[in-house]
């Protein structure tokens, strides 16, 4: 049975909701954008914030662009047999779809 809307108002408000900080992901780790600045992202149910993004900026795409670029201009990568390329391609493919995954679970749990 679903429990009245107003039953589950009251269960959201005594949630405690813990806000989740997340960078900018340039060259393999995680940074913080240049000038520091971020974004909140709320819960439209409680008004609260469940999430804060670093807000990147023009120096922070070309951070990105240049990193992108450097495997591809590495040795290593042209270097590699379409084969090997392909492995690192499907295992992007599987991070991406798990970060969606966790993003998607966060965002309706």
């Amino acid at each position: 049975m679903v429990a009245p809307m107003n039953d589950r108002n009251k269960a959201l408000e005594n949630q405690q909701e813990v806000p989740v900080t997340h960078g900018l992901w340039i060259g393999g780790r995680w940074c913080e954008a240049t000038f520091g600045k971020t974004i909140d992202f709320y819960n439209a149910a409680s008004g609260r914030v469940f999430s804060t993004i670093s807000a990147g900026n023009g120096q922070d795409v070309d951070r990105t662009v240049a990193a992108a670029r450097h495997p591809f201009s590495a040795s290593v990568w042209r270097g590699m047999t379409t084969a090997d390329r392909g492995v690192i391609s499907a295992s992007g493919r599987s991070l991406r779809l798990s970060m969606k995954f966790a993003c998607e679970r966060e965002v309706f749990s």
